[in-house]
């Protein structure tokens, strides 16, 4: 029986892989219909073929694995197919040859995270869903792969912190790229784990907030210049440009509400706009005293975050958060990801740096 918060191998990622996508331990008659071709052998396989097969049994993953024999017979330095070989093999669960064919294509491109991040999953799917040692060190060799998070959390869980496991998990599902087919496993994993529904998202509650309409009649009356720019905004082909010159004419005209109202109305008129997102986030921080940060504030830089995961700003104040509430993790991994924009010899990475040092 299951102890409550361990890893479910039955219903997790542990019954298809996070990346091969099929089942790790079912004999393949049982769930041959449910093998998926393009997840076991990624795009890179069709990429190679032009008219790649498209039955999903075991007899097709023969007939790859002997196709791609044949190529590296011939080419014994084409990692590209030794990665395809390796997949192959995952998806047949001949774990043996899996792990042989990867670390060939590591001893060829030993620069190259992804294929430790993925010969770590053939490791752990090879013990039965168990995070192994081995398994752990080749994770380490990839720490901003998805695969090398998501595995690294179970094995957190694994060893008896589940609160620690369901923390990265949440950043992992939070950082994930819109449309990333693998979040839904690190989201039933945390159902697993007994986290039941993520917890509701700030970027969420700010995109509410940025729909819910607001009356503004009669602002910019006693201003001609911001009237005018109100005219031009209301007649629904404003620019971001325009939102901006508006908000900034409220600004001159000693109104910072209804500047910071004109900013939260160009977000709800044009979205996923990095520029007006700042904006209206630079608005909010107005008042701001001490690292403590408010709801609306870090949803946008949520927000900015999701559109550019390398902006520079939200990952200083999403990793100060982070901090804040104790998720030193997250805090770190933003923060590394900022540390690598900043020159070598600057203050700012300097101070980031001792920022970073205090996490420890």
């Amino acid at each position: 029986m299951r102890r409550e918060g361990q890893p479910s191998k039955k219903n997790s990622v542990f019954a298809t892989g996070f990346f091969f996508g099929q089942p790790a331990r079912l004999p393949c008659c049982r769930r041959a219909a449910t093998i998926l071709l393009a997840a076991a052998l990624g795009a890179a396989w069709q990429t190679a073929r032009a008219d790649p097969p498209h039955a999903h049994s075991p007899a097709e993953f023969e007939r790859m694995a002997a196709e791609l024999k044949g190529e590296l017979a011939g080419r014994p330095n084409d990692v590209d197919n030794w990665t395809r070989l390796g997949r192959t093999s995952a998806a047949l669960h001949r774990w043996q040859d899996a792990k042989d064919a990867f670390a060939r294509a590591i001893a060829l491109r030993p620069d190259a995270p992804a294929l430790h991040a993925q010969l770590g999953e053939v490791l752990t799917l090879e013990a039965d869903g168990t995070v192994t040692p081995q398994a752990t060190a080749e994770f380490g060799r990839a720490p901003e792969d998805p695969r090398s998070i998501f595995y690294l959390a179970i094995a957190t869980a694994q060893q008896g912190d589940t609160p620690a496991a369901i923390k990265r998990l949440q950043a992992l599902a939070a950082d994930a790229p819109q449309g990333a087919d693998w979040r839904q496993f690190v989201l039933d994993e945390l159902d697993a784990l007994g986290a039941g529904a993520s917890p509701p998202s700030i970027a969420g509650q700010v995109a509410q907030e940025l729909a819910r309409p607001r009356p503004v009649q009669g602002e910019g009356a006693e201003n001609p210049s911001v009237g005018a720019l109100e005219a031009r905004v209301r007649q629904g082909a404003a620019t971001p440009q325009a939102w901006l010159d508006l908000s900034r004419a409220y600004r001159a005209a000693g109104d910072p509400l209804h500047a910071l109202d004109a900013l939260r109305r160009a977000n709800q008129s044009i979205q996923d706009n990095v520029d007006l997102l700042l904006a209206y986030a630079d608005a909010l921080a107005e008042g701001i005293d001490g690292d403590k940060l408010p709801a609306p504030f870090i949803g946008a830089m949520q927000q900015i975050n999701a559109i550019d995961p390398n902006q520079p700003d939200a990952l200083w104040y999403l990793g100060l958060d982070a901090a804040t509430h104790g998720d030193k993790y997250r805090a770190a991994r933003l923060w590394q990801r900022l540390e690598v924009q900043l020159p070598a010899d600057s203050q700012d990475r300097k101070s980031l740096q001792e920022r970073l040092d205090a996490l420890q």
